[in-house]
């Protein structure tokens, strides 16, 4: 055994080190190799001769003792011994969902697969699990996506290891995956012994494998290249500039819950009702005929885009077996494949074209500042339902002067491009073929300031990695500690905005308000991890906290929320933001009055009289400051100057020096 194992270790050494991508899809994986001294890229071939790799798992159970099959073994037994409970499909939908707004989504999804769902509270979180039950609806145990992930990246893992070490991974996501999902995709890679994966997003990917293999830069100006990525089961779009030897995000876009698999849905409703109209039997009720009829529409599916693109046929008809050796003619024609999918298709257009987040819309809500189509001059298709012939007139249609770019096999470009990513990460590109990938902030990212005031300090659009700096003050006399919260969004007062948390800095005592150097930096990793750290100027004390959260990688429904409340509360925003400018500048005249009030040539009866007018202004607007208008504080302001101008006057005709200027401190106070 101890021989065994040594020569085990020593065949292991033998292994070339490669660096290793792999696209974990909702449908299929795909995964690419790039070993030390290659040129080229390759791909991982599996024992059936295949490039691709089912995401599906079978619960297969021998004795008491239940076994995971996945990929085209699971797949094969599926097609001989169908048990909707066993089947496991189109879960990474649900990956790493968590937080409860989240688990709404997950109703639509319920309804797209055979296997039940149900949300637990576990360890005091929500999570979507899955019940794993036999063929009479027995329950047997119990799954979920981050499980099930990593019983099909366990058996890739086995599969490349057959013949490389791996020296580098990365994982591709969509590019609007929460932090939530990506940490649950990190989790499935560990739990199956891979390697802590580098994430990056799909169509970034896409584009970096394009570059390297069609160098796009080669004639670029300031045109932009969008990359539309339409999967199995989600849709991200993105919009790149290749500059030289650099790929420049400018902004993402997507929906997490569009793909393929939508269109499976509504063609297997389709013919389901076709097939209870003509033969009384409803598939709804018989979730093993159900999940036959999936796999039959999607295989249906393809052939009839494909024979439309290459023959021109407008209509393809396939028998389907439902029962024994019964069988039922199912047909359908291109114009009512697209009738079908039109809500789809409309899904998709509004990523563009929606009047309040489309990233080409007509309007700038003043929050997201929109593209132009005209800017566009190619389209990287990436995605297999890209072939959907209704997608490229579409995309014509939308981008007249866009070339379409559908050269190199969409259903493997993502995970070539995590291959090459792979392998830049660690130094093993030649210089002809290393990129620098650049991805941007999608929202602003701020400190809560007075009393609920949001200021930016990582500002959307900011190339990743990246951070903001600032430095602020303390709104107290003899504070001892700062908190400093941190949320996301749009909105002018902070409490409107998406509040991620908060941490607490320790600063030196005794000091008067105002006085006290806070500088707060805001950093945002590539997958999208924020760390914000805070340090006293003077003391050098500092404290810090890190942010697993969503901001980098939110999904449509929440940026669209954003954006449509920034442009709801334009005009709101606006009025506050200057009434809370008039406040500070309030402040700032009080404490510069009292400031000039210690130094000499004022009679005691005047700073008496000051040191009234200074402790009434002051308390009216801490009584008035959040019901008080623009307005009320622009009065206060001026009848506050106009109450000390006459002293202040006395005491520049009394005093012949040139008066101390005061200065603002033009630092925020927290």
């Amino acid at each position: 055994m101890n021989l065994l194992f040594l020569l085990n270790c020593l065949f292991a050494e033998e292994l070339p080190s490669a660096a290793v991508g792999i696209d974990l899809g909702t449908t299929f994986c795909c995964v690419s190799i790039f070993k030390e001294g290659d040129k080229e890229t390759s791909f991982l071939q599996f024992p059936n001769g295949e490039y691709t790799y089912p995401s599906v798992a079978y619960y297969n159970q021998i004795g008491d003792k239940g076994v995971y099959l996945t990929g085209w073994e699971a797949y094969t037994h599926n097609l001989a011994n169908a048990v909707p409970g066993r089947y496991f499909y189109g879960y990474k939908r649900v990956m790493g969902l968590a937080d409860i707004s989240e688990l709404s989504k997950h109703e639509k999804f319920e309804n797209s697969v055979t296997y039940k769902i149900r949300k637990v509270l576990e360890n005091g979180k929500n999570k979507i699990e899955f019940v794993i039950a036999d063929k009479n609806n027995k329950e047997l145990s119990i799954t979920d996506a981050e499980k099930l992930s990593s019983e099909v990246l366990k058996d890739i893992r086995t599969e490349i290891e057959k013949y490389y070490k791996i020296k580098s991974l990365v994982i591709t996501v969509p590019a609007y995956f929460t932090s939530f999902q990506i940490d649950a995709t990190k989790s499935a890679a560990i739990m199956a012994s891979l390697p802590n994966p580098n994430i990056y997003k799909e169509p970034l990917a896409a584009a970096y494998a394009y570059q390297v293999k069609k160098n796009l830069s080669k004639d670029s100006n300031e045109d932009k290249i969008l990359v539309f990525d339409l999967g199995g089961g989600t849709f991200d779009v993105s919009v790149v500039d290749m500059q030289g030897e650099a790929i420049i995000v400018e902004k993402h876009a997507g929906n997490n819950y569009l793909g393929g698999e939508n269109v499976n849905d509504n063609l297997t409703r389709y013919f389901g009702q076709k097939l209870k109209a003509e033969k009384k039997i409803d598939v709804t009720k018989n979730k093993t005929l159900e999940l036959r009829l999936r796999r039959f529409v999607e295989e249906f599916k393809i052939k009839l885009c494909n024979q439309y693109t290459k023959e021109n046929k407008k209509e393809y008809s396939e028998k389907f077996n439902y029962q024994n050796m019964d069988t039922i003619d199912f047909s359908l024609t291109i114009d009512k494949f697209n009738s079908l999918n039109s809500k789809f298709y409309g899904d998709i257009e509004e990523i563009f074209t929606h009047k309040e987040y489309g990233m080409f819309r007509e309007n700038d809500n003043g929050s997201d500042t929109p593209l132009e189509k005209s800017q566009i001059t190619k389209i990287l298709l990436v995605g297999g339902s890209t072939r959907i012939p209704y997608i490229k007139n579409l995309l014509t249609k939308l981008f007249p002067k866009a070339k379409l770019y559908d050269d190199i096999n969409a259903d493997t470009i993502v995970a070539e491009g995590a291959c090459l990513l792979a392998a830049n990460d660690v130094n093993m590109l030649p210089d002809n073929m290393a990129v620098s990938v650049i991805d941007v902030v999608p929202v602003n990212v701020g400190v809560k300031v007075d009393s609920d005031f949001m200021q930016p300090v990582l500002l959307k659009d900011t190339y990743i990695p990246g951070s903001g700096t600032m430095e602020f003050t303390t709104s107290q006399d003899n504070q001892t500690k700062v908190r400093i919260s941190i949320a996301q969004g749009f909105r002018s007062r902070f409490s409107d905005n998406h509040y991620l948390g908060s941490c607490e800095l320790d600063v030196q005592p005794g000091q008067p308000r105002g006085v006290p150097r806070v500088s707060i930096t805001i950093a945002m990793s590539t997958d999208g991890t924020i760390e914000v750290s805070a340090k006293d100027v003077v003391t050098n004390k500092e404290t810090g906290i890190t942010f697993e959260s969503s901001v980098a990688r939110l999904d449509k429904k929440k940026y669209a929320e954003l954006l449509e409340d920034a442009e709801r509360n334009k005009e709101a925003d606006r009025e506050l933001k200057e009434k809370f400018d008039l406040q500070r500048q309030l402040e700032e005249e009080i404490r510069v009055v009292q400031s000039r009030m210690s130094q000499p040539g004022i009679s005691e009866d005047d700073k008496i009289n000051v040191e009234g007018i200074i402790n009434g202004t002051q308390k009216w607007l801490d009584d008035n400051k959040v019901s008080a208008s623009k307005l009320d504080i622009e009065e206060k302001l001026n009848r506050f100057r106009e109450s000390i101008k006459d002293i202040l006057d006395k005491k520049a005709e009394q005093v012949e020096e040139k008066p101390v200027e005061e200065k603002a401190t033009a630092r925020e106070e927290l």
